[in-house]
């Protein structure tokens, strides 16, 4: 019979101990982990990618054209500009657009054509057209316009909206200060969504390819050349790039853009006002923390007799307005018919009043004579 075998408590310290040991080492040894990231695109089809996307840059370029006043030559000077709260609207004087019909009809944004007596749209080939003022859409920021001297012009054609997806390619096409046929690439960074604050119709696309001054209207494309939508506004608290750039979504642009074209404007709840965002100075000023400057106000719109230039909207239904874009959420959420109640500083007094919205009519904003500043919104 084999003896007993006694472990004195040294001993068992000692076992434990090395188990203990063992134990720590195999945790702070470096493990084998299982590979989770993909492999790196291989040369090949990195080459294909970059061929698709010079392929899709060269299918569209034709389409896209350059949007010019045609009182104006040169280069622009060095302008301010921007919306409220660090939304940088594209200046008017210079900007893009796209053919979306053989027969001459192509899409701009609003802000780009807004203030144009005397409208030019240059083509790829180099050569000038003349244009007509089809009709636009204030609140979706977009116009369309009408060239004629071709009976078949190059068109771009739109994307299924779909198919996007957060992390594809893009492309966005335009005349950045007035440098035309440009192209930057980048991905889509988000897909449109509601409450994201951004535009008041909430299509947007974000996407990290560069929109500068002048992009606006142009196209922004997959990498086979079908319109994601219209570059329509950056984010740009330092007055530079910041990689946060919008566009307003394909299937929201050929609807507004279809409507256009067959009735001339969109029916839009109206006030009847051009106003601007204030700088924290101007406000000041007044002893103020918020409000919308009213730069003009129409002839036979519910404004009228209530508002009149150098105003100072301060809230809307009881709310304060820091943009123009607070004033048109507002609008838009009554409708035709419904009452609006304003409060209103005027040479040092503040105001209120309540005011009967209306159906706006035709291109009503056309009669405004306010300039081509980019900081102007129509309500």
């Amino acid at each position: 019979m084999k003896a007993a075998v006694r472990y004195t408590l040294p001993a068992v310290s000692a076992i434990v101990g090395a188990l203990i040991g063992v134990g720590l080492y195999s945790l702070i040894q470096p493990q084998e982990v299982p590979a989770v990231i993909e492999a790196p695109l291989p040369v090949k089809n990195a080459e294909d990618l970059q061929s698709e996307i010079v392929r899709a840059i060269r299918r569209a370029e034709p389409a896209v054209v350059q949007i010019a006043d045609g009182r104006k030559d040169g280069l622009p000077e060095w302008y301010r500009f921007g919306r409220a709260n660090d939304f940088r609207e594209l200046p008017s004087g210079c900007g893009s657009g796209f053919l979306i019909r053989r027969d001459g009809y192509l899409v701009t944004g609003f802000h780009t054509v807004m203030g144009m007596d005397n409208i030019c749209v240059i083509t790829s080939d180099g050569k000038k057209y003349p244009a007509r003022f089809a009709g636009a859409d204030p609140v979706a920021g977009l116009a369309v316009l009408k060239i004629s001297g071709r009976r078949n012009f190059p068109v771009l054609h739109f994307s299924d909206p779909g198919e996007r997806q957060a992390g594809q390619h893009c492309i966005a096409l335009g005349a950045p200060f007035k440098f035309s046929r440009t192209a930057t690439v980048g991905v889509i960074s988000c897909l449109p969504k509601s409450g994201n604050s951004i535009h008041v119709l909430e299509r947007c696309i974000q996407t990290d390819a560069v929109i500068n001054p002048g992009n606006s209207g142009g196209p922004l494309l997959n990498i086979r050349g079908e319109v994601l939508g219209i570059s329509n506004f950056l984010l740009s608290p330092a007055n530079g790039n910041t990689g946060m750039n919008f566009a307003l979504a394909s299937e929201l642009t050929r609807a507004i853009a279809e409507e256009l074209i067959l009735n001339g404007f969109i029916q839009r709840p109206w006030l009847g006002i051009i106003a601007e965002p204030m700088d924290r100075q101007e406000l000041q000023k007044r002893k103020l923390d918020s409000g919308i400057l009213v730069r003009a106000v129409a002839k036979h719109s519910p404004a009228e007799d209530s508002l009149e230039p150098g105003d100072v909207i301060v809230r809307a239904g009881g709310r304060k307005l820091y943009s123009a874009y607070d004033l048109q959420h507002g609008i838009l959420q009554l409708g035709p018919g419904r009452n609006l109640e304003l409060q209103v500083w005027r040479k040092n007094r503040m105001l209120s009043g309540m005011l009967r919205l209306q159906v706006s009519p035709k291109n009503w904003f056309l009669q405004m004579k306010t300039g081509d500043s980019a900081l102007l919104t129509a309500l």
